[in-house]
């Protein structure tokens, strides 16, 4: 959640009335980097925050959605990384989890029958658990 407009408004009076950036960022513990890009972005006019989250629309196609749903059903355990390279353009796997989360699958624990050990690969390995969706030994199916 981005800082009030209030503080901002506070930090820049004090920056205004000859306050150091060190001074103000201590007394109202805030970062000095955060008290520089207000005054920076105060001389520009634009105090505001910045919208959070995707910038623009997604690059995935409908063609790309409906390759997803169809592959995570008849593979369950593929990859983040696999279906991103399945994509008909370059895109982060974060961009396939958030597609994922649309399609709204649900998730099975991955039994392991091959014994310990197997290489079984599920949707979410240790390195990817940052997708919301999908925790380490799940695997995932799309509901129809």
């Amino acid at each position: 959640m981005p800082y009030s407009m209030d503080l901002r408004r506070r930090v820049v009076a004090a920056l205004e009335r000859g306050e150091t950036i060190q001074s103000t960022a201590l007394r109202l513990e805030i970062s000095e980097r955060t008290v520089s890009e207000w005054r920076r972005r105060h001389a520009a006019g634009r105090l505001e925050p910045e919208r959070s989250g995707p910038r623009g629309p997604t690059k995935l196609t409908e063609a790309d959605h409906r390759k997803l749903a169809t592959t995570v059903a008849q593979q369950p355990g593929i990859t983040l990384r696999e279906l991103a390279s399945m994509m008909s353009v370059s895109v982060a796997e974060s961009t396939v989890c958030r597609a994922l989360q649309k399609l709204k699958p649900t998730l099975k624990k991955v039994i392991d029958r091959l014994g310990a050990g197997s290489n079984r690969r599920v949707v979410c390995t240790t390195e990817l658990r940052a997708c919301p969706a999908f925790r380490r030994d799940r695997s995932i199916r799309v509901s129809r």
